[in-house]
Order: C-alpha cells, then sequence, then structure tokens
C-alpha cells in the first residue's frame, strides 16, 4: 500500500510546471517597481517636508528684513543677517534661494495686506495677499482670482471677528526654563505648544500682542534660545461657525483653491473645522 501510495504521489509532483525564466523576471520587475515606488514615495515626502522648511525660513527673512534699512540688509555682517545666513545653512536651504530672496526684496520690498472676503455661503475670512511693489496695482488681480472662487472681497466684513496676534516660534528643547517663566519674561501674553515641522519636533510658540512680535524675539533671543519664525496671525475673537456635513468638504476644498491662488499667504476663517 505504502508503494501504491509513493507511485500516485510522484507522477502529480512531476506533473508540476516548471519555473521558468519569464517568470523570475516578471517577479523581478515587480521586485524593482516596489523598490522604486518606496524611494519616490520616500523623496516626495522628504520634499515637502523641506519645502515647508523653506517657506518658514523665507517667511522670517522677510519678517527681519522689514525691521533693517537697506544698507543693513546688504551687509552679510550685521548680526541679524548673519544669524539668517547662519539659519539658512542648519535648515540646508541653499545659499542661492536666500540671495535671490534678498535681491528681489530690495529691489521691490512686498507688501502684506490683509482683505476681508465673504464666500457666497456666508463663511467670514481674512485673506492674507503679499505682492512687490504698491498692493493697489495687484488688488484687481486678487478680486478677479477671488470672484472664480465665488469668494467677493467685502469691506468691513471680517477683521472684527478676528484679533491680530504676534507669534515667536522656538524649538522645543529638554533643558528649556518654564514656558510661563519665559513668556512674562519676554513680554508675551501666552503660549502654546504644537508639533513642529520636522516629525517628533516640538515647538513653542509665544502670543503677543500685534506689533510687538519683534521686541518679543530679542527678549527671547536674549535668554540664548533659538527663533526659526516670527509672523502675525489671526485669531477668532467669538464663537466659531460650524458647517454642515455636507458642506465642509466643498469649504475645504474652497479654502485649499484658495491658498493655491498665487500671492495668497495665509486664508483665516472663523469655521470650527473639528466640530463641523
Amino acid at each position: 500500500m505504502l508503494r501504491t501510495a509513493v507511485r500516485q504521489v510522484i507522477p502529480a509532483v512531476r506533473r508540476l510546471p516548471p519555473r521558468t525564466s519569464e517568470c523570475c523576471c516578471i517577479q523581478a520587475r515587480s521586485a524593482g517597481h516596489s523598490k522604486w515606488a518606496n524611494i519616490k514615495r520616500d523623496k516626495e515626502a522628504a520634499d515637502k517636508k523641506q519645502g515647508n522648511l523653506t517657506m518658514r525660513f523665507l517667511i522670517n527673512l522677510k519678517s527681519t528684513m522689514r525691521q533693517l534699512d537697506a544698507a543693513d540688509i546688504k551687509n552679510p555682517g550685521h548680526p541679524k543677517m548673519a544669524e539668517m545666513f547662519a539659519l539658512a545653512h542648519k535648515m540646508k536651504i541653499e545659499k542661492a534661494t536666500v540671495t535671490k530672496t534678498i535681491d528681489r526684496y530690495l529691489k521691490a520690498p512686498e507688501v502684506e495686506v490683509a482683505l476681508e472676503a465673504r464666500s457666497q455661503e456666508g463663511i467670514c475670512m481674512v485673506v492674507v495677499v503679499s505682492h512687490e511693489g504698491q498692493m493697489k496695482t495687484a488688488l484687481p488681480y486678487f478680486k478677479r482670482k477671488l470672484k472664480n472662487l465665488n469668494i467677493e472681497i467685502a469691506k468691513g466684513s471680517s477683521l472684527f471677528l478676528f484679533d491680530k496676534k504676534g507669534i515667536v516660534v522656538v524649538p522645543k528643547v529638554d533643558d528649556m526654563p518654564d514656558p510661563d517663566e519665559l513668556a512674562i519674561e519676554a513680554g508675551a501674553e501666552d503660549w502654546q505648544e504644537v508639533d513642529g515641522v520636522e516629525e517628533g519636533q516640538k515647538e513653542i510658540e509665544f502670543i503677543c500682542i500685534d506689533k510687538t512680535e519683534h521686541s518679543v524675539r530679542e527678549a527671547v533671543e536674549a535668554m540664548n534660545l533659538r527663533v526659526t519664525l516670527v509672523e502675525t496671525r489671526y485669531f477668532p475673537n467669538g464663537d466659531l461657525v460650524t458647517v454642515d456635513e455636507g458642506d465642509i468638504e466643498c469649504v475645504a476644498e474652497m479654502i485649499d483653491r484658495l491658498e493655491s491662488v498665487e500671492g495668497v499667504t495665509k486664508v483665516y476663517t472663523n469655521i470650527d473645522m473639528a466640530n463641523s
């Protein structure tokens, strides 16, 4: 019986299709495709991360240049400009990117304006735009772009719903003193801990009265803390507005399209995105 069983199994084994070179090639191609797909995905993630770092650095650089006159900006030995070049090197931002931004700023200083806007759905927003040169020459462009998104620039419709605040950002470090004490000493109103641009990094944002962010920055730097960003933001000063579940995707898409308009740097709304 045992011999019979063996004879029955052996022919079955012999009938198995041989592993051809063609099959090996297919498997190799699949493995190679997967490898390059992973490399592409990792590269896209790294590029996005570096792009966010570069954007934040350029905001900080322009904020620094607004405090200086042309002669100081042209002087790479000036303490503020030297600090910017050192920070760019640390953040792996090409020197050519920095010098190009400086040259463009000196040629035509960038003007930043907050536009009050309202969508057809009745959503009020503050749209921050920037332009090299006089803003009045750029307003028709922004009006046209916003109109294409069914958004109207409406003076007096939004700014009263927001408080403008200065923001000074520093990386959180292990030996950092109590942020409450730092905020009081630097002259900030409040502070908050947020996720940083780099994965796993935490940052401390000091919130201060508008137009005091540069004095707060100097006070923070005097405490031997490295400032990575200085900017202004608009915070809703009243109850947030909720949007129906069926409309929230359309609203989010509208804001994404608005932020992609050239010259638009920030969009603020009083929408409660978390509970809509």
